[in-house]
């Protein structure tokens, strides 16, 4: 049981850090897309 219960929770912490990782690489990419737009519009 409990090594069942350490297996979930690692999954879940692997899920939440992929999803966190995709955020951020989806925030940055954001950022930096409109700062080269507006660059590229002056």
């Amino acid at each position: 049981m409990m090594v069942q219960n350490s297996a979930r929770l690692t999954g879940v912490a692997d899920d939440a850090h992929a999803a966190l990782r995709h955020h951020v690489h989806r925030f940055f990419s954001g950022v930096i897309l409109r700062k080269l737009w507006r660059f590229l519009q002056q």
